[in-house]
């Protein structure tokens, strides 16, 4: 971890090799509207964020899935007006 937040490659790079197929599975699993593009924004807010970064892997870790969590809270969408309003016309 320390390597990663002081910006070596192969360590920024070895923490994407493990965690990303992860990330992109919580998303699907999770139903996010389009997985690869909610990872990619994942990874540009870690990369962002990294050099701010203290803790161990497991605390990357959480931080990781609640940057993962953000775009699927942002794919929620309200229920739609026409059938709200359709349910309470009966």
């Amino acid at each position: 971890m320390t390597a990663a937040t002081t910006g070596v490659e192969w360590a920024i790079g070895l923490l994407y090799r493990e965690f990303h197929p992860a990330v992109l599975r919580y998303l699907r699993a999770r139903g996010a509207h389009s997985p690869e593009n909610a990872a990619e924004q994942v990874w540009m807010q870690v990369a962002r964020g990294l050099q701010h970064f203290s803790g161990d892997e497991v605390a990357f870790r959480r931080w990781l899935f609640d940057l993962a969590r953000r775009p699927l809270e942002s794919d929620e969408r309200p229920d739609d007006p026409i059938e709200v309003d359709a349910e309470l016309l009966g």
